[in-house]
């Protein structure tokens, strides 16, 4: 196998507070004894407020989402997903929270997707509510209104779908770099990249490099190819990353050329390969799509796999370039 990654090795810590997995903005709001937050990594709450359910008699803690791109000069209409957290429940008390604001998505709702829940304190897990949500549609908006039960002090987080943060995906190529960098051939190496498990007694270095120093078979056809580099930053310095993944087999000693504009580490970009189709693989378009994040790294996780057959035979048919998020 043979990994690099040069300068863009130097790879920063995803929680940090600049180019890391801090939100752009911090956005907390007071309703009665319950605050409601967005101040996290992939969070998406815009108002929170009391209101009176549709049988004008039931009170209801009001959120509005904020729609894609907001506040920037893209801001569009769209407003499906929701994720935020509530602090200040009491053990027992029981609240009706009403997503307002979001597009009708009725063939979804229809189907009872409820929504996801966690407590991050007590498990690590998320969990479809216990009880049915419910909905209704006004116009161009949909309304889902669910009850919650506090069986704890503890925050309470809500959301759409599975959340898959910045720092996620962060974290998971710290672990690739971590496993393909240090034991590439062993059966803990593939469980780390499988699931994404912080190496035992090991923290991530902000400056350290990845070197050419995986365990050569001879065979360049079974030998894996890995690049990680940096691709841009986003408006906000968060990292936007390229990975490279082949089999050493047709590997040139010619590399690619930098791209104005691009590539702002101006580390040593990937090698060229001999008659290799190059296939792009993106996922993650839209910020709610996190399914979209889970499968890229699953695919990503299956071809890294060291020793195994069928990974082996698409690295040596072809050169992948990854966009992960």
């Amino acid at each position: 196998m043979a990994t690099e990654a040069g300068d863009a090795a130097a790879t920063p810590a995803g929680d940090s507070a600049v180019g890391g997995g801090e939100p752009s903005e911090v956005r907390r709001f007071q309703v009665k004894r319950l605050t409601f937050c967005g101040d996290f990594d992939g969070a998406n709450i815009a108002l929170a407020r009391a209101s009176i359910d549709a049988d004008g008699i039931t009170e209801v803690y009001e959120v509005h989402v904020a729609p894609d791109c907001s506040g920037t000069k893209h801001e569009a209409e769209y407003k499906m997903w929701y994720h935020f957290s509530v602090e200040g429940g009491r053990p027992g008390q029981r609240a009706r929270i009403a997503v307002a604001n979001l597009n009708p998505m009725a063939k979804v709702y229809a189907q009872d997707l409820r929504p996801l829940v966690r407590v991050p304190s007590l498990s690590p897990s998320w969990e479809r509510l216990a009880e049915p949500s419910s909905f209704e549609i006004s116009g161009p908006r949909l309304r889902l209104t669910f009850a919650y039960t506090f069986g704890s002090a503890q925050p309470v987080h809500f959301a759409l779908y599975f959340p898959f943060a910045y720092s996620d995906c962060q974290r998971l190529l710290r672990n690739i770099d971590f496993a393909l960098g240090s034991e590439p051939s062993t059966a803990a190496a593939a469980s780390r990249i499988r699931s994404g498990a912080a190496p035992p007694g090991r923290g991530p270095s902000g400056r350290s490099r990845l070197r050419a120093r995986l365990r050569n078979t001879g065979d360049p056809s079974a030998d894996i190819y890995y690049h990680r580099e940096l691709l841009a930053l986003s408006p906000e310095g968060r990292r936007v990353e390229l990975l490279t993944v082949s089999s050493c087999l047709g590997r040139l000693a010619e590399r690619l050329p930098h791209i104005d504009g691009l590539f702002p580490e101006r580390g040593p970009r990937p090698h060229r390969f001999k008659a290799k189709p190059v296939v792009y693989i993106g996922a993650r378009v839209h910020p709610g799509e996190t399914a979209a994040s889970y499968m890229l790294h699953g695919m990503l996780a299956f071809l890294l796999q060291p020793g195994t057959p069928t990974p082996a035979r698409c690295e040596t048919a072809s050169c992948s370039r990854w966009c992960p998020w």
